[in-house]
């Protein structure tokens, strides 16, 4: 089935050029299908419309832009967070993927922490950072390190890099996997966890004592 993706910020022209241009970009003879649709109010009053809709169209996963308005505009409120995950729920039996933003404040640490309350973190079964690393002058690629924070009935992953390339305003969006980044480029590689970090360091050095690490 289709991916849905559920908007509070963007509109549709954008968020299909945006589609075709990553689909162009992964050389792909065709757009996958994307159920669009451009919300106005709190995810738990367009559920009772969308679930119908998810179960017509077969949807089995399904993209949420973004929590603060998902939950009404409010993320620092318990009911209305609690009302957004009961709103997702009621989509039906899918895949969701929450997009959050991360606090201002917390721009210039390591890893950072998301927008709102920590019910957002505890409510889901898996939560992920993704960050930027400042591109070089002249640079082609723009660097992204993608974070596991958290992760329920599975084995720890990651964490990975992509690197991506625009073909200018409106050619195609080319997006490739190259872990090598997480570990050479200097701010994906500070943004690691310490047990990330350590195995790096015992994988390139070799035996180390306790005090050189």
């Amino acid at each position: 089935g289709p991916a849905a993706y559920l908007d509070w910020e963007m509109d549709e022209n954008d968020a299909t050029n945006l589609w075709h241009r990553l689909a162009w970009g992964r050389g792909l003879a065709s757009r996958p299908h994307l159920l669009y649709l451009r919300c106005h109010r709190p995810i738990w009053e367009e559920a009772e419309s969308l679930a119908p809709q998810f179960a017509r169209e077969g949807v089995q996963i399904c993209v949420i832009d973004s929590a603060t308005w998902a939950c009404g505009g409010d993320p620092n409120s318990q009911e209305k967070v609690g009302q957004m995950f009961s709103g997702i729920d009621h989509l039906g039996t899918l895949t969701t993927i929450l997009l959050n933003h991360t606090a201002a404040q917390e721009a210039d640490k390591p890893r950072r922490r998301h927008y709102g309350l920590e019910h957002f973190r505890n409510l889901t079964r898996a939560s992920w950072e993704l960050r930027k690393a400042a591109p070089l002058p002249g640079a082609e690629w723009i660097h992204v390190g993608l974070y596991r924070d958290k992760m329920n009935m599975r084995a720890p992953e990651g964490p990975f890099a992509f690197q991506i390339r625009f073909d200018g305003d409106e050619g195609p969006i080319h997006v490739e996997r190259d872990d090598r980044q997480i570990h050479t480029d200097p701010e994906l590689a500070a943004s690691r966890s310490a047990p990330v970090r350590v195995r790096a360091y015992l994988l390139e050095n070799g035996w180390t004592t306790g005090p050189e690490l």
